[in-house]
């Protein structure tokens, strides 16, 4: 598998196709520029993540920042791990997500009725 991502990128810089998949050549026409930028990023990134040369290096050699590459990397390992978590980890995230807005739904409702209560406790006054 290694192996096949070395020639996977090796080809990215030229005419992005092996980057791109199947669709390399009609998006190349629409946006060059962005989707070979894809390409390099992922490359830069496999490189640093191999540890065959230092950040440092490959920072320099394609002109970026160290922070900008941390990035890049970053983003790249939390999709794959978004991309290869299962269903019952989204889904836990799902309930998750609607217990949230269950708990902000009770919590303004409790907020409002103290304010009705404060407003009730100022009028005894």
């Amino acid at each position: 598998m290694r192996g096949d991502m070395r020639g996977y990128i090796a080809d990215s810089g030229t005419s992005g196709e092996k980057c791109l998949g199947n669709e390399g050549a009609v998006r190349d026409a629409i946006d060059a520029k962005g989707y070979v930028g894809i390409c390099r990023k992922l490359e830069t990134v496999i490189a640093g993540v191999r540890g065959d040369r230092s950040v440092r290096d490959l920072c320099r050699e394609h002109d970026v920042s160290e922070a900008l590459y941390y990035s890049w990397r970053d983003k790249i390992l939390e999709g794959g791990k978004a991309a290869l978590s299962g269903k019952d980890e989204r889904q836990a995230e799902k309930e998750l997500r609607r217990k949230i807005g269950e708990l902000e739904r009770v919590l303004g409702r409790k907020t409002y009725e103290l304010e009705i209560a404060g407003e009730a406790l100022r009028g005894w006054e």
